[in-house]
């Protein structure tokens, strides 16, 4: 038996959002701080804010009250308003590192109404 690597692990979730796929595609990367549980930061400031830059090669990052800036990881990928596709380089303890690149691929797909073609 082998061992499973990070690379073996694939993780899928679905959500159902009833609203536009521009609006939810907007909300989450363009208003990632109005969402993002306040718990979830690696910066030494308690209050800081969220921010995705929205293009390829963008940062996702933390900006503390302080200034101080902790990535999170980088968007790779930007096909709005169906897919982002961001990484994630946080290691198990919290910690950047470089090129980690633990991929989230978020979709954003409307839902197929009884009737319409």
């Amino acid at each position: 038996m082998s061992a499973t690597t990070a690379q073996d692990i694939l993780v899928r979730k679905s959500i159902l959002v009833e609203a536009p796929q521009e609006h939810v595609f907007r909300t989450f990367t363009e208003r990632i701080d109005t969402w993002w549980p306040r718990s979830h930061h690696i910066g030494k400031a308690e209050r800081f804010q969220a921010i995705l830059e929205l293009r390829p090669g963008g940062r996702w990052f933390e900006r503390g009250d302080d200034g101080s800036e902790c990535q999170w990881g980088s968007v790779l990928e930007w096909d709005p308003p169906s897919r982002v596709v961001l990484s994630w380089d946080l290691d198990p303890e919290w910690q950047y590192v470089a090129g980690l690149g633990t991929e989230v691929e978020v979709r954003f797909v409307p839902r197929a109404t009884p009737g319409r073609a």
